[in-house]
C-alpha cells in the first residue's frame, strides 16, 4: 500500500479496463482481534451490500470472510455501527496493471493525496504501479493508513 500524491481523475478515467466503485464503508463493533466492517459499494448504478470480517496475521496479510448482504441486513447491521470510528467515504478506481489490479482510492476526506493498493502473491514480489501515479512514501506497514485507524483519526503527511 503506498500514499501517493492526488491523482488525475482524468487519467484514472481513461486507463484501460478501469472500473469505477463508489464506497461507503461502516465499521461495526467487534471481539478482540477481528475487524468487522459492512460496505455499500456502487458500480455503474447496481449497488451491492458486504460484510466482512478480517483477521490480522501480519503487518501485510490479513485473512478475511465476506459475505452478501440484503440492503435490509446492511441496514440493520447499521445500528451496531462502532462510534468510535467514522464511517469512510471512498471512490475506488479499479485498473489491470502488470498482471495485477491497481486500486486507488481518492478518500472523501483528502484532496492532496490518497493511496494506491497492489495485491501480490507473495510478501516478496514488487509491485507496478503506472507512471501516472506519484508515489509519495510506502505505507504497508503503517499502521495510521488501515482504512480503520483512517475511521478514527486522520494522520498528517
Amino acid at each position: 500500500k503506498y500514499l501517493i500524491e492526488y491523482p488525475d481523475k482524468a487519467a484514472l478515467e481513461a486507463a484501460e479496463g478501469v472500473r469505477v466503485k463508489r464506497i461507503e464503508q461502516t465499521y461495526l463493533l467487534a471481539d478482540k482481534g477481528e475487524t468487522r466492517r459492512v460496505r455499500k459499494m456502487t458500480e455503474k448504478g447496481v449497488t451491492r451490500y458486504i460484510e466482512t470480517r478480517k483477521y490480522r496475521v501480519s503487518d501485510l496479510r490479513a485473512t478475511e470472510e465476506e459475505r452478501d448482504l440484503s440492503a435490509t441486513e446492511y441496514e440493520a447491521l447499521l445500528t451496531l455501527a462502532d462510534p468510535d470510528l467514522r464511517p469512510i467515504y471512498k471512490t475506488r478506481y479499479a485498473i489491470p496493471y502488470a498482471g495485477h489490479v491497481v486500486e486507488v482510492d481518492l478518500y472523501d476526506f483528502w484532496r492532496d493525496r490518497a493511496t494506491v493498493e497492489v495485491e501480490l502473491a507473495d510478501e516478496q514480489e514488487n509491485a507496478a504501479l503506472p507512471p501516472y501515479l506519484r508515489v509519495i512514501r510506502e505505507v504497508s506497514g503503517d499502521k495510521r493508513y488501515k482504512n480503520v485507524n483512517l475511521a478514527r483519526e486522520l494522520p498528517e503527511n
